[in-house]
């Protein structure tokens, strides 16, 4: 259970972290 839950707070924090570099890329 927690590699799984690890890989998927790691999976969310790239996504956030894309959707928050995508506004000063501009």
């Amino acid at each position: 259970d927690s590699p799984c839950f690890e890989r998927i707070q790691k999976l969310v924090h790239v996504q956030t972290g894309k959707i928050l570099n995508l506004p000063y890329e501009r």
